[in-house]
């Protein structure tokens, strides 16, 4: 089946992909042709799950400099997610204490932010890499102090060391450039929890309620959410495989497991989602056009096309090299790559 069909059925049902049934989608067809028409069709569906989860204040740059054609390719990471959530395992419906759909609220809340950095790494007039150690960054886009998030007893992907010395190492590289996965994460636990802050006091320091207006749950123990999804969109960006290993020291090992099903999932989309290799494409011809298909019993992926060229090559080859810093096994022609052990991206 092609992305095209496959997008669309996940939209036609939006049990599948719909967190907030408050979401609002007036004036907006949920459908692959409206969607991926352009990039600001599929920016304003995002903002509008933003905004029915009162989180719209996380896009902190209105003029959104940096992120042309990333939203296009946000949200077909979050389709594509949801339609392989089943070969890793991961049910999109499951509950817990605070959510209804928790692994479908942290899937919207990582992978529809995950690339939004790019304001700040793609604004280097602002930001110059080689003046902005993180710590200075952060401030300067407004961190809270109070909420710079730390790894969280050893379960992070990366220690805090690890994140501070790619930082270092991406902004101090030839140009340099300020890491929009390390800078993103950042921004977008530290506005959850301090907009969460706000609302706890305005409801008189309660720390578990509904909000009455506008029925949405608030508790002190969504920063654990907040936590695992921005230490996913850091973990995202960081490729020890194209990175001075001597120099980093960031994995003991020659491949890789990720602790977290939400990071591998991240990371696996990021890397075989097509229309970012695609920038010169119709959007909508490039999903039309890639097939890829997946079977949780064999535990694989394949991905096909119609396409032809070094555009088409070079992404094969970018899926490919999925092989070079996890446990994932390839094989690959001219037209096809079938990636088996997917499972083993986040559990031996």
């Amino acid at each position: 089946m092609n992305l095209l069909e496959t997008y669309n059925k996940i939209l036609s049902n939006p049990e599948k992909w719909k967190y907030y049934s408050r979401m609002d989608l007036s004036g907006i067809r949920c459908e692959v042709s409206t969607l991926f028409r352009n990039d600001d069709n599929a920016r304003r569906f995002i903002e509008r799950y933003f905004q029915a989860g009162n989180k719209l204040n996380v896009f902190y740059d209105h003029s959104q400099t940096g992120m042309e054609s990333r939203w296009t390719h946000t949200l077909s990471v979050f389709l594509l997610g949801i339609a392989l959530s089943d070969v890793l395992g991961i049910d999109m419906t499951e509950e817990n204490e605070c959510h209804n759909k928790a692994n479908l609220y942290h899937w919207f809340l990582t992978c529809l932010y995950h690339d939004y950095g790019y304001v700040i790494e793609k604004n280097p007039s602002a930001y110059p890499p080689r003046e902005y150690r993180l710590r200075k960054l952060y401030r300067d886009c407004n961190g809270n102090p109070k909420y710079y998030l730390r790894n969280r007893k050893r379960e992070s992907e990366f220690s805090d060391s690890v994140r501070w010395r790619y930082y270092e190492w991406g902004r101090r590289k030839r140009d340099g450039f300020v890491n929009h996965g390390i800078i993103g994460g950042l921004m977008l636990y530290s506005q959850l929890c301090e907009f969460l802050e706000m609302m706890i006091k305005n409801h008189g320091g309660q720390t578990d309620f509904i909000d009455d207006n506008i029925g949405l749950h608030y508790s002190i123990n969504q920063i654990t959410d907040f936590a695992l999804c921005a230490d996913a969109i850091i973990a995202h960006n960081i490729w020890f495989n194209v990175s001075p290993l001597s120099e980093l020291k960031l994995i003991d090992g020659e491949r890789h497991v990720y602790k977290q099903w939400l990071t591998a999932l991240l990371v696996l989309c990021d890397t075989i989602e097509p229309l970012k290799a695609f920038p010169d494409y119709d959007y909508i011809s490039v999903l039309e056009n890639i097939n890829i298909d997946f079977n949780s019993i064999t535990d694989s992926i394949n991905i096909s096309g119609d396409y032809s060229g070094v555009d088409y090559y070079q992404y094969l080859g970018k899926c490919e090299s999925l092989k070079t810093w996890t446990y994932a096994k390839v094989d690959k022609d001219d037209r096809n790559v079938t990636l088996n052990n997917i499972r083993k991206l986040y559990r031996l």
